[in-house]
């Protein structure tokens, strides 16, 4: 205790030791000031990411709704033929921590590129030539838009990533999912009914599964289609005939268009 003031007064009268002792006062204060004026950065902390491509289930309150994950098994997509998903189309999820960031700069187009404002991610699309970026869970069609729920579950985060000319869609995934801005990433994968290729090049009727000349009414060909006597009411199970919703006269007028997509989604 009394050693510093005999140490700092017999510095204040030797020439050499009291410049180097002010010069040092001062630095430890102008830094502190300076720490302390520093304005928060924007820019979300990097955080673990998960393992890539799995999701071991979680249930979670997110904005007051109880979100439920379930179980995602890893996928080894280098064991996967290529032909079964789109060329040049990645999907990513941008990481919950710079939701804001993504809300307060929407993806644009620039030159030909699409940025979204993310260092990381603007790199990487300049890199693969990404041409477009478009929410993945909103239709323009349907003009809907994000309510609370969507963006408890983070629907607003997830976007359809496309290059001109197409890239390696592995090596796309690879250097999305490196970024700590990317939570997830995934090919795009052509829909097929099960059973049939993507790359088969069947045509559109016989996916569809039905069998009939110009004569004929058109039938699928489902071994179990009997059995549906609301598609058909032949009177099978004791049941009256003509009492179904007339499926094959309905497909004698039309059997489906290769530019309209039906989709049933179940909410319950």
């Amino acid at each position: 205790m009394y050693l510093y003031p005999m140490i700092f007064k017999t510095s204040l009268t030797n020439l050499i030791v009291r410049p180097f002792l002010f010069c040092s006062i001062w630095l430890i204060l102008f830094s502190v000031n300076l720490s302390m004026a520093q304005p928060e950065s924007s820019y979300p902390p990097v955080r673990a990411k998960p393992q890539p491509h799995h999701y071991s289930g979680s249930v979670e309150v997110v904005n007051g709704y109880r979100v439920i994950r379930g179980e995602r098994p890893p996928i080894n997509f280098r064991t996967k033929d290529a032909d079964i998903w789109r060329d040049g189309v990645l999907i990513i999820k941008v990481a919950g921590e710079f939701a804001r960031l993504l809300e307060e700069n929407p993806p644009e187009t620039r030159e030909g590129v699409a940025l979204f404002g993310m260092p990381g991610i603007d790199s990487l699309n300049y890199r693969f030539g990404i041409s477009s970026a478009t929410p993945y869970f909103c239709s323009p069609a349907l003009d809907n838009r994000f309510t609370e729920r969507h963006r408890a579950w983070g629907f607003h985060l997830w976007y359809l990533l496309e290059t001109d000319p197409p890239k390696d869609v592995l090596q796309m995934m690879d250097s999305y999912l490196a970024l700590p801005e990317v939570e997830q990433a995934t090919p795009s994968f052509i829909k097929v009914p099960a059973g049939i290729s993507a790359g088969s090049g069947i045509s559109q009727n016989t996916l569809a599964g039905f069998s009939a000349d110009s004569d004929s009414i058109w039938m699928p060909n489902d071994p179990m289609f009997s059995n549906h006597w609301s598609f058909n009411n032949t009177g099978q199970q004791d049941g009256l005939p003509g009492a179904d919703i007339s499926m094959p006269e309905a497909w004698a007028i039309e059997q489906g268009d290769t530019t309209v997509i039906v989709a049933v989604v179940d909410g319950g």
